[in-house]
């Protein structure tokens, strides 16, 4: 494959390579080709691979994989990055309104330097307190898709939870199958402040931030009684997710997230990056 200009980009932790595809130079990127460009140490690394392609009814189309190369329907710290990028490209301009297409629904955003504004679908598929048979025991958690199935516990303890161990074991749950589903732990600080860390299914692992767990996490928390919008978030980057929102009795609407959305480098993949055979621990 030739050489492909890209950008990395982070949004409060979560990190991306995002590839200008209206030319369509990845036509159909392989799972196995991602993984090895998103291995960390052993090629660029990132938390997921984002695709800008070309749209008839909107700006662009935003196209999300997973580090291990798997497809996810959305990605919230991603729809904001990608809104960045397109600005970087000159696509659309800072301070307006810019529309894009995702495979979980059309967004909205809006770019004031490297912050961006995000509008949100209302969540689906809500159940609270779901009983999971965990190895240490049952616990309670409650569920909700944000564009992607998340999993929220509430904690007094945020920082000792076990997010690995547990993470993963709540991710493949039977209850979940067979899509699975993103983990997160969540401390409510008081009504408007709520501590977040997130086990991210197709990346594996903790990561630094998760826009649609962090929506996920409020709103939830909301249903809950505990917090009122807006909301901030802390992330485990130390980042903050800032969420609004309006509630009627079960319903939640006009959901916005904004947080950073900022350019690390700009990059040329060479044919050397995916030149080597991953370990199984290449994420780590």
């Amino acid at each position: 494959m030739k050489n492909i200009k890209f950008a990395k980009m982070t949004g409060a932790g979560n990190d991306f390579m995002v590839i200008d595809n209206r030319k369509n130079q990845l036509p159909d990127p392989k799972p196995d080709w991602i993984a090895r460009v998103c291995a960390r140490r052993l090629s660029v690394g990132a938390d997921g691979l984002m695709l800008l392609s070309a749209a008839g009814t909107t700006d662009f189309t935003m196209q999300y994989f997973n580090a291990d190369g798997s497809v996810a329907a959305m990605c919230g710290n991603g729809g904001r990055c990608i809104a960045r990028f397109a600005v970087l490209l000159g696509i659309c301009r800072e301070g307006q309104d810019i529309r894009f297409q995702a495979p979980s629904g059309k967004y909205l955003a809006r770019v004031i330097g490297d912050q961006v504004r995000l509008s949100l679908p209302s969540p689906q598929k809500i159940k609270p307190d779901v009983a999971l048979s965990l190895a240490d025991g049952e616990r309670q958690a409650d569920f909700m898709e944000m564009g992607v199935p998340h999993t929220v516990f509430f904690s007094t303890q945020v920082e000792a939870e076990p997010v690995l161990l547990l993470g993963r074991e709540v991710r493949q749950h039977q209850a979940f199958a067979p899509e699975g589903t993103n983990v997160n732990f969540a401390q409510v600080l008081d009504e408007h402040h709520l501590r977040l860390r997130t086990y991210e299914r197709g990346v594996e692992d903790e990561t630094l931030a998760c826009g649609t767990g962090a929506a996920a996490a409020v709103l939830l928390a909301a249903k809950r009684g505990s917090v009122k919008s807006p909301v901030s978030v802390e992330t485990r980057s130390r980042a903050v997710l800032s969420l609004t929102f309006a509630q009627q009795g079960e319903d939640f609407t006009d959901i916005t997230q904004t947080g950073e959305a900022r350019l690390v480098y700009w990059g040329e993949l060479s044919t050397e990056a995916t030149g080597f055979n991953p370990p199984d621990d290449a994420r780590a």
